[in-house]
Parts: C-alpha cells; structure tokens; sequence
C-alpha cells in the first residue's frame, strides 16, 4: 500500500484535480447550460466539490493509462507508425536537435540519459493530461446524461473542447514519440 501512496504526488493529484473539475463543469454544462458553471455554491468547494473532482480525475486516468491509451500506444508503436513519424514527424528536426542538446547539456555529467528520461516523463505528463481532460468532459457529460436525460442540453461548445483536446494529446504523444525515436537512432 506505500508503494502506492508514494505514487500518488502532488503533482498527479494537482493533474487529476483540473481534470476532473473539468468532469464536474461538463456534468453541470450539459444539464443546465454554460451559465451555470457560476453556480456552483462556494460553501459546497471543500466538502464535496474537490473529493468529487479529485477522484474522478485520478479514476479516468487510470481507466485512460490502463485501458484506453494501450490502444494509442499500440498505433504509435508500431512499424507503420513509426514509418509514417519518418515522414511526418510534425516536429523538425531542428527543433528535436535543439530540444534534446538542452536536455542533455542541462544535465549533470553522466546523467544525460536521466535528463532526458525526465524530460520525457514531464513531456508525457502533460500529454496524458490533455488525454484525460477530453475523457473526463466526454465522462462528464455522458453520466449527466445517463442520470437525467431529459436535462440533456446538446452543447458544442463541450464536443469541441474533446476534440481539441484529443487532438493537441495526440499531436503532443506523436510527436515526443519523433523525439524519442530519433534520439535513439542517433544513440545507436
């Protein structure tokens, strides 16, 4: 159970608490429009509004990193994947060059591999953030449908925030994956 309690940072829950308050607002827009995201009684902001938000964050991206993201992981992985990154990395090299040498000199001698590893990490981070983001307002909005379907309010504005949310994680994993891969080749 430590070893678990240990995973748990500061930064993941910080991570999971602005998903998942990005859950609650989608659950609240969908039932009773945008305008009613200000009505959210300050009163209720601590004893239920940041246990709810928190466990829904880190609950979806579980689900996300456990169910869903193999499947991305799998396409990104593999051979026509990687053959497609080749040509359409969407990051140049220039960029990958300029990124990875700062990295590296940043880094303490012998421990450029560290550093890179850990600017991976944060990269991922960030992108496994907007991942949830987009399944938590998709999340959100379902379950507010599911539980009182005559309040459903069909709202673009929340499908566009999923789609541009999607989109922008699966450009970022793509093109860490570019990054990655071409600091490989030039290791090996």
């Amino acid at each position: 159970m430590d070893s678990v309690l240990r995973a748990f940072s500061i930064g993941f829950l910080l991570r999971s608490l602005f998903a998942g308050v990005s859950c609650l607002i989608a659950y609240k827009v969908t039932g009773d429009g945008v305008g009613s995201v200000g009505s959210i009684a300050a009163k209720n902001l601590f004893s239920e509004v940041l246990p709810i938000a928190v466990f829904s964050g880190v609950t979806i991206y579980s689900l996300h990193r456990s169910m869903v993201y193999p499947w991305i992981e799998h396409i990104l992985n593999s051979d026509r994947g990687r053959t497609w990154r080749q040509k359409w990395p969407l990051i140049s090299r220039n960029t990958i060059e300029l990124l990875s040498s700062q990295w590296i000199f940043n880094a303490e001698p012998g421990k450029e591999s560290q550093a890179l590893s850990s600017h991976y990490s944060t990269w991922a981070d960030y992108t496994h953030l907007q991942y949830a983001f987009a399944i938590c307002i998709a999340v959100g909005s379902a379950v507010r449908t599911l539980v009182h379907p005559a309040d459903y309010v069909v709202n673009p504005l929340l499908a566009t925030l999923i789609l541009i949310f999607l989109t922008s994680a699966l450009i970022s994993d793509w093109r860490l994956h570019a990054i990655r891969e071409h600091v490989a080749r030039g290791k090996a």
